[in-house]
């Protein structure tokens, strides 16, 4: 995914659990940021996870017009 939006001039930004090995960042392009960073700084996101009732308040604290 990352891939595909450098493409499209995007800065990449992401949040896991885990941060990903700096080598795979920097093929990447990718920048670890917390998440609350990601959520106010995104005009776009991309949300790769399974969708359940726990994770629906995630899209009230973003930036006030993301594209999900």
């Amino acid at each position: 995914m990352a891939r595909k939006a450098i493409v499209f001039g995007m800065r990449v930004r992401y949040y896991n659990r885990s941060r990903l090995d700096p080598e795979l960042e920097e093929e990447c392009g990718a920048e670890y940021v917390s998440f609350d960073e990601l959520l106010a700084q995104s005009d776009v996101l991309s949300l790769n996870l399974p969708l359940n009732a726990r994770d629906v308040p995630l899209s009230n604290s973003a930036h006030p017009t993301p594209v999900l």
